[in-house]
């Protein structure tokens, strides 16, 4: 019984997650100006640091400028976050905020790490 209290559990706690992600980084757009919860792989990480307020890009759907979706962590941000960014490379995650179009790409600016998990 307790196996099976468990595997039911664990079932229920994915589905739960799952249905947190709003959209994937290619439907980041259609939430133009709203919050949402976006999922995906991180497949580059960029420190721009002689950009002015030096930004470390976190972007899905391929490398800049081939990208479609990018998590935005400004430098006055950066020291809240326990996990090195660089770690998320590779990483499939959720990021939940307000999402902004930049250069025709959606993106969101994360200030809280609450607002971001590697999914498992």
């Amino acid at each position: 019984m307790k196996p099976f209290l468990i595997s039911l559990f664990l079932l229920c706690g994915t589905v739960v997650f799952s249905q947190d992600c709003t959209i994937n980084a290619y439907q980041s757009l259609e939430y133009k100006d709203k919050k949402a919860t976006v999922c995906g792989v991180v497949t580059q990480v960029y420190a721009a640091k002689s950009t002015q307020g030096k930004p470390v890009y976190l972007n899905f759907g391929g490398q800049f400028p081939n990208h479609s979706f990018t998590v935005v962590v400004w430098e006055r941000d950066q020291s809240k976050f326990q996990l090195d960014l660089s770690e998320y490379e590779g990483k499939h995650i959720a990021v939940t905020g307000t999402v902004k179009e930049y250069d025709e790409k959606g993106q969101i600016v994360l200030r809280d790490p609450k607002n971001i998990n590697i999914i498992k």
